[in-house]
């Protein structure tokens, strides 16, 4: 287990010596090969690795290969897996032992309680195996006291995250004005929960009469009530406060777009200062190399407290500049490969001094993913904030198809509705386009749902694949059998 993604690589060459070398590479690990010299380019270092039986998991990794990972390791074709706490993520491997390089993550912040349990929770599970070793790693008897002291600090019960936030705020403010509080990600979403509660009561007294039962059913309040009762007062009249800012308000808004009810107010006001109208989402114009369009978009996104910080995260290292946002979203959606993107966006850092290839791939599917969540995220949300609901139902069905399909051509990386649908099915991305034309009228024009076409995807053979792609047909044919687990 690496502390830092850029430590993943190291540790990993470290178990890459001829005594785990395989005489004999199974189909498996080969295929997987062949797909990650399709994906990644013949230096991709993930490839030899395999030829040691050694596979790595980390967020610098499509979701596809972190998945080719866990099939290998879960059919014993790796006996070595290198991982960030990307393995944490619901993942139910046959691991007997987990061993944590580090108890930290980057820049000395110590693993919170849920993330190490969540990791612990890994090992020793119910028919793998009857006990199971989470190891902590130590140079010497100072930092082996230093892990004890981390450990015992884990069992002990945790903090409520609204009690910190209260008693933070209080301090910092003086008061709980929270309409004041919504450029914070963590009241962000508190707000947003009010607004919502709000809405469902559908009535302003009611709400504030029952504002202290809504938020008794948190064990949170419970325990800011039992050890700091003047901040629990304080909580409830800011809420009260907050409901008469809300009232008659289309808190509607928020549940389609969200975000805080604050954040959709500015940003309704920025739409309407721009005169960004609904000419804006043309599917033609959106998605090309300098588009005005995408970039106007990308610069009201920024401002948005929800989004802001990730795509400050994304801009702001890495050698990636702002400008540059809106081509690299261009160039993923349509086609571009990972190894194009990297090597395009990726190859110098914030100082201009070059990089290698495996450092500029890592730090392209890092960043490029979490733009691609975010800015589908935004997109969405601007298309409801843009388009009155009575005029969106008055457009041709095929028109509201493409629409709200825009957002997922960014989540997905593929420029049509049909590749989008067999995204969605589990293709990977390079053969969903290309799948897409040649399955046309077969697969698309009968409108069946998603269900159905599941169906009548697994019907179709391997010969459609390669006339689609190629040679390397067969082998995202197999690769998608495995993903859908029926390899």
């Amino acid at each position: 287990m690496a502390g830092k993604v850029t430590h993943t690589w190291s540790l990993a060459n470290n178990f890459k010596h001829e005594s785990n070398y395989l005489t004999v590479i199974p189909e498996n690990i080969k295929i997987v090969q062949r797909f990650l010299l399709e994906e990644f380019g013949e230096e991709f270092p993930l490839i030899s690795l395999l030829e040691y039986g050694i596979g790595v998991h980390l967020s610098g990794l499509s979701d596809e290969v972190k998945m080719l990972m866990e099939w290998l390791f879960e059919n014993s074709n790796i006996q070595i897996l290198v991982a960030t706490t990307t393995i944490a993520q619901g993942v139910n491997f046959p691991v007997a032992n987990i061993v944590l390089a580090s108890h930290q993550y980057p820049f000395g912040k110590d693993m919170p309680p849920e993330d190490f349990w969540n990791l612990a929770g890994r090992a020793g599970r119910v028919n793998q195996g009857s006990v199971g070793i989470i190891a902590l790693a130590a140079k010497d008897q100072e930092k082996a006291e230093q892990l004890k002291k981390f450990v015992n600090k884990n069992v002990e019960s945790l903090n409520s995250t609204l009690v910190h936030m209260v008693q933070q705020a209080i301090e910092q403010w003086g008061d709980l004005n929270l309409h004041l509080l919504y450029k914070q990600p963590e009241w962000s979403s508190f707000l947003q929960y009010l607004a919502h509660t709000y809405r469902q009561i559908g009535n302003h007294e009611k709400f504030v009469t029952t504002v202290e039962q809504v938020l008794r059913g948190t064990l949170g309040f419970q325990d800011l009530r039992r050890n700091n009762p003047k901040a629990a007062t304080d909580l409830v009249n800011g809420v009260r406060r907050y409901a008469e800012k809300i009232s008659g308000r289309p808190l509607s808004l928020v549940d389609n777009t969200g975000f805080s009810w604050e954040s959709v107010s500015k940003t309704l006001s920025r739409l309407k200062k721009e005169r960004i109208s609904q000419e804006i989402w043309d599917a033609d114009n959106l998605f090309i190399q300098d588009s005005g369009s995408l970039q106007k978009i990308l610069l009201i996104l920024q401002d948005i407290p929800e989004l802001s910080k990730n795509l400050e995260q994304i801009s702001g290292t890495g050698g990636v500049n702002q400008s540059s946002l809106a081509n690299m979203i261009t160039d993923w959606v349509n086609g571009a490969s990972l190894k194009e993107i990297a090597q395009e966006y990726f190859t110098t850092n914030v100082g201009g001094k070059t990089v290698k290839f495996t450092e500029a791939i890592t730090n392209c599917c890092q960043k490029l993913f979490k733009l691609n969540q975010t800015v589908s995220w935004g997109l969405s949300a601007l298309q409801t904030l843009t388009f009155k609901e009575e005029e969106f139902d008055l457009l041709p069905q095929a028109e509201q198809k493409t629409l709200r399909n825009l957002p997922a051509r960014v989540f997905y990386g593929v420029n049509s509705d049909d590749a989008i649908t067999l995204r969605l099915l589990g293709v990977p991305r390079k053969a969903a386009q290309p799948l897409a034309k040649q399955l046309g009228e077969r697969l698309f024009n009968q409108d069946l749902p998603l269900s159905r076409l599941r169906n009548e995807l697994a019907k179709v053979d391997a010969i459609d694949w390669t006339q689609a792609m190629g040679q390397v047909g067969q082998d995202y044919y197999t690769i998608w059998k495995i993903l859908e687990g029926n390899e």
